[in-house]
């Protein structure tokens, strides 16, 4: 099983919590770093492994790393909503605190006239969402 894996600097509890929230999962696991001397200083308590899992199968995984994360790698998550208004909402809450990349609207031809849009989120990671018009 192939799953997207984000990394957070010391966010990662907060955003599986929105994430869990708005997208309509669960999570599943959360771990934390030792509260211990053998653990690095800027670890201590942090998440060192969560896992969010949907309603359709799909999973999401993440952790706090010991290096801050470059924000706006290669990594995309995208995210294809059943109504437009569920787009559009959950496009607003990710959007809070983040940067709007291409706001949500129609599709150009050749493409089937869906909406869609891109955004990053205030965590530092960068979605995809699209729905069908309408």
């Amino acid at each position: 099983m192939l799953m997207p894996y984000l990394a957070f600097d010391g966010q990662c509890e907060e955003a599986f919590r929105l994430y869990e929230s708005l997208l309509g999962g669960q999570i599943q696991h959360i771990s934390n770093y030792p509260e211990t001397e053998s653990c690095p200083a800027n670890l201590r308590g942090k998440v060192m492994h969560a896992t969010l899992v949907f309603q359709d199968g799909g999973m999401l995984s993440g952790g706090d790393f010991p290096e801050a994360p470059r924000r706006g790698d290669a990594l995309r998550l995208q995210m294809h909503c059943g109504a437009e208004g569920e787009a559009r909402r959950i496009f607003a809450a990710l959007g809070e605190g983040g940067t709007v990349l291409a706001a949500l609207a129609v599709n150009p031809p050749p493409d089937d006239s869906s909406l869609s849009g891109a955004l990053v989120d205030r965590f530092g990671t960068p979605w995809i969402l699209s729905c069908p018009k309408g």
